[in-house]
């Protein structure tokens, strides 16, 4: 009898090795995948959530200045519009609701100090990312309007987005 492998015995040994490495390598791989999928829909979410909360307050803030209660949110919002609020300023002035023309809002930057920050413009230093968000009020009746704010993402070879949708009250 030869000493030795057959090619047979030969095949089977590679089949078998290739299938050990290939199996946790790509179980890595969709590891890997689905903790970025998780990250940027935890960043979406809380910027869906910010969106709501500055439509919110803007309602408030007219209310408590004797204004009307939509006042630069019903017109400007209609259709779509993005929110210019940078975190690092806390005057009110700093929170400025924009149309977006044809739909197509801005997208958010990272700024030097880690915020989220949307706006056109870029400042120096300021880091693009991949989410936009857009803001949409439609009135519901003369005393509820309804606020959505939805945060698009590519992520990989698909769009991704996040939905949030609230009623506001003309509450006083």
């Amino acid at each position: 009898m030869k000493k030795g492998f057959s090619l047979i015995e030969t095949l089977v040994a590679v089949t078998v090795l290739v299938g050990a490495i290939t199996g946790p390598l790509t179980l890595a791989s969709q590891g890997i995948k689905a903790a970025s999928l998780f990250k940027n829909q935890l960043i979406a979410s809380n910027l869906a959530q910010e969106g709501m909360e500055l439509g919110r307050s803007r309602r408030d803030s007219n209310v408590l200045r004797a204004e009307s209660w939509l006042t630069n949110l019903e017109t400007v919002c209609l259709t779509a519009c993005s929110v210019r609020y940078d975190p690092r300023d806390n005057s009110a002035a700093q929170v400025v609701f924009t149309s977006c023309p044809s739909g197509e809002c801005p997208k958010f930057y990272i700024t030097s100090e880690g915020f989220y920050v949307q706006k056109s413009i870029p400042d120096p230093g300021d880091q693009e990312t991949i989410f936009t968000r857009t803001i949409q009020i439609t009135n519901v009746n003369v005393r509820e309007a309804k606020i959505m704010s939805r945060v698009t993402w590519q992520e990989r070879f698909s769009q991704q987005s996040i939905v949030l949708e609230e009623n506001l009250l003309n509450w006083p």
